[in-house]
């Protein structure tokens, strides 16, 4: 079995922070062509990246909250001014 047949990977791998980045679409534009260079030549990264597909998103960042409603904002600012004792 030479080098070529071997499923494995190697020292001219992007590592797997890099190949999910590039999945979410967050690796700049030369990362980027230089990952799609390398999966072209590289089954093990090609289903390593099909593997981090199903990768759920970073835990440490929170997703967005919901806006706030506009009607609760106009409610919170009146009770706030009725609550003020400078308003008295």
């Amino acid at each position: 079995m030479n080098q070529n047949d071997r499923f494995e990977k190697t020292a001219a791998c992007p590592d797997n922070e890099l190949l999910l980045a590039y999945r979410r679409g967050e690796a700049v534009s030369s990362e980027a062509a230089e990952i799609e260079r390398h999966l072209r030549g590289c089954e093990f990264c090609l289903l390593t990246l099909e593997l981090l597909t199903f990768y759920p998103p970073d835990p440490l960042i929170p997703p967005d909250p919901p806006p706030v409603p506009k009607n609760l904002i106009g409610k919170l600012r009146r009770l706030r001014v009725g609550n003020n004792p400078e308003s008295e």
